[in-house]
């Protein structure tokens, strides 16, 4: 029988780029979302940004500004990785849709295309995105060029680490994917995060329950269920904060949207 946690959600409170390079309580970001357990990050340590899913343009635009305010200097440089979608037209027009009226300089890394020298690439970044699509895909695709590798040392270096649903389980040991039509698997990560994770955790009922089988069977580490529209803020390898913001867009025109349930994240152990 495998055990669930439910993290909750204390006062909330804006994050915003601070003065002096942290990030703190705040009124100054346009789209506000809630923050539980961060009273104050500096910018010294490592971070991870782990989104369950996209659910809307304003709550992916408050978990954005969240992470840019993570970031180091006033305009940081932002690389967008969409290999889990093909390098998709709609992912790439929708990334620089959105981080063009953010306070950034974007770009893209291109795998399906002529490729760039990914470790000058991603050195000169201060925060990189990573899409979601097929989990296992982008990870053979990154294998060519090394990128795994190089994402870590950037970790390492300070560069922010951000990502949904493909792009939030690989920065764990182990994602919890349904890069295969017939069934879920277990996928090796990068192991920035010790544990697993699995997106959409609400939202997706056969993937939680047969995540929930695997942790209880030892087949997967204990970790995370992340719903969609929400996100883990990972400060090194512990969780500094949850993330959501307070309602879901409607998911029909014209249906108002319901106010987001209480807890946006599981901590799934044995």
């Amino acid at each position: 029988m495998w055990k669930q946690v439910e993290v909750t959600v204390s006062a909330p409170i804006r994050a915003a780029r601070n003065t002096d390079g942290g990030v703190q309580s705040s009124t100054q970001l346009r789209n506000p979302i809630i923050v539980a357990g961060l009273r104050t990050v500096t910018l010294e340590t490592k971070n991870v940004v782990a989104i369950g899913g996209l659910v809307g343009d304003s709550n992916s635009r408050a978990l954005f500004e969240y992470a840019l305010a993570l970031a180091r200097g006033p305009n940081p440089t932002v690389g967008f990785i969409a290999t889990a979608s093909g390098d998709a037209s709609a992912f790439l027009e929708k990334f620089y849709e959105t981080f063009g009226h953010l306070h950034c300089r974007s770009s893209h890394l291109p795998l399906f295309d002529r490729t760039p020298d990914v470790a000058r690439f991603v050195s000169e970044l201060d925060l990189v995105l990573v899409g979601g699509g097929n989990t296992v895909s982008m990870l053979g695709a990154w294998q060519p060029y090394g990128l795994a590798d190089v994402l870590k040392q950037a970790w390492s270096k300070g560069t922010v680490l951000v990502g949904w649903s493909a792009g939030a389980i690989c920065w764990f040991e182990f994602g919890f994917s349904d890069s295969y039509a017939e069934r879920f698997a277990a996928v090796p990560g990068l192991g920035v995060i010790p544990g697993s994770c699995c997106p959409h955790y609400s939202q997706d009922q056969p993937r939680r329950e047969a995540f929930g089988r695997a942790v209880a069977g030892g087949d997967i580490p204990p970790g995370w269920g992340l719903d969609a529209g929400a996100a883990l803020h990972f400060r090194g390898h512990a969780p500094a904060a949850l993330l959501k913001t307070g309602v879901v867009p409607a998911l029909r025109s014209g249906v108002k949207a319901p106010v987001m349930q209480r807890h946006a994240a599981r901590r799934i152990l044995t």
